[in-house]
């Protein structure tokens, strides 16, 4: 399985690449064990909402339950991310990104913040 990848590149700049997880088969079923999380952040943001630049507090995965969102690198680069998407947010230092609530419904998001590998 593909996800986006928010990173910190040699050029001390936020990027987008994707990182694969493996997924291992059980049936009908595929699965990956992840790290332990430390917390899970329940967040909801207004509409229209803008995030001024920032960079991620922690490494976290990002899982959007409503809404969308868009982030915007420092080289004028955007992606954007509805309901289902899933971001491993891992920019914690360097140039950082901007996210707007682009959608007619508030960001309902959870935050998984997770120290170690993958």
């Amino acid at each position: 399985m593909q996800v986006t990848h928010l990173r910190t590149n040699d050029q001390n700049e936020s990027e987008f690449g994707t990182v694969e997880i493996s997924l291992e088969r059980s049936g009908a079923e595929q699965y990956a064990n992840l790290p332990t999380p430390d917390a899970l952040i329940l967040n909801e943001t207004d509409i229209g909402h803008d995030y001024p630049w920032h960079n991620a507090p922690q490494r976290q995965w990002v899982v959007t339950l409503q809404g969308e969102i868009e982030v915007r690198l420092r080289n004028g680069e955007s992606k954007r991310f509805g309901a289902g998407s899933l971001i491993l947010a891992d920019d914690i230092n360097g140039s950082g990104h901007a996210t707007s609530v682009t959608s007619k419904d508030p960001w309902r998001c959870l935050y998984i913040p997770f120290n170690g590998d993958l």
